[in-house]
């Protein structure tokens, strides 16, 4: 393929967040409809209970984020609100599980992108090539203080976005999402496993311990799998704390949370699984 004429250092992302409005088709009449504009009085500190559909976000950086690193999409210019809500997409997998990579000139930690990369080449039927002038393709960016990845593949120049702080647990843990992965603590089954315990909650991180929408979960065979107290895409038991030992997540069975900083086992299999027949 002919790569294409603007250099990838010079890339910009574009793509603008659709709102939803109430002419949405395939709507529940028994759920609550979201606003015709983002919701500039939405609040990010009341605990946000499993919906079907409906995702919040906050403005980081230019970008719409859902969950603490999950990307949206970038507003329109003409809006304004720094928090919203909008109708969540299907998540999709990439073609045959092969996902053509580029990293930005100017994006840090570099050698920690590629040794991450090459984890999942190594150990995942998963397969990141260089890009070369394909339509998809997954961007490492810079970042002045997000990692932030969209969740599966959206099409086109797709950004990971990378900041200073992102080391190997980080880049491997958005490399997840990018894979179509949600936080375990988002898994819709959760409340079996694990406790959250809303109340020791930061209020500005209640909405990264939602359950995540229906149509984000469907398609990564999260029925088939147990509940993991020990993969990369776990909050630790004490994540956003409001004060040192406080939990916030506590087991419901013998088993201890233990996140680990690279993916594990468990992690692995998941992927074989989800991405063996991948079209």
């Amino acid at each position: 393929m002919q790569k294409p004429e603007k250099p990838l250092h010079n890339i910009t992302f574009e793509k603008a967040l659709e709102t939803h409005t109430e002419e949405n088709e395939n709507t529940p009449e028994d759920q609550e409809m979201p606003p015709k504009d983002l919701v500039e009085s939405l609040d990010l500190a009341k605990p946000f209970k499993s919906q079907q559909k409906w995702v919040k976000y906050e403005v980081k950086e230019g970008w719409a984020v859902s969950q603490g690193d999950i990307l949206l999409g970038r507003p329109k210019p003409e809006d304004k609100s720094k928090v919203g809500r909008v109708q969540s997409a299907k998540t999709r997998l990439w073609s045959g599980g092969v996902i053509p990579f580029a990293i930005q000139q100017d994006t840090p930690n570099r050698a920690e992108i590629l040794k991450v990369l090459e984890f999942f080449n190594s150990k995942t039927v998963i397969k990141f090539v260089e890009f070369e002038g394909d339509e998809d393709v997954l961007v490492f960016v810079p970042s002045q203080d997000l990692c932030g990845s969209y969740l599966g593949r959206v099409g086109g120049q797709q950004p990971v976005l990378i900041s200073r702080k992102c080391g190997f647990q980080e880049i491997a843990h958005e490399v997840m999402h990018a894979l179509g992965f949600v936080h375990e603590q988002s898994r819709s089954d959760r409340d079996k496993s694990i406790e959250v315990l809303w109340d020791n909650i930061e209020d500005f991180a209640l909405e990264q311990f939602a359950i995540a929408p229906k149509p984000w979960l469907d398609e990564m065979k999260y029925d088939s799998f147990y509940f993991s107290y020990h993969t990369i895409m776990l909050y630790s038991e004490r994540a956003f704390a409001k004060k040192s030992g406080l939990l916030t997540l506590r087991s419901r069975t013998q088993e201890t949370i233990s996140p680990a900083d690279r993916p594990t086992d468990e992690d692995i299999y998941r992927i074989d699984m989800v991405y063996s027949n991948a079209k």
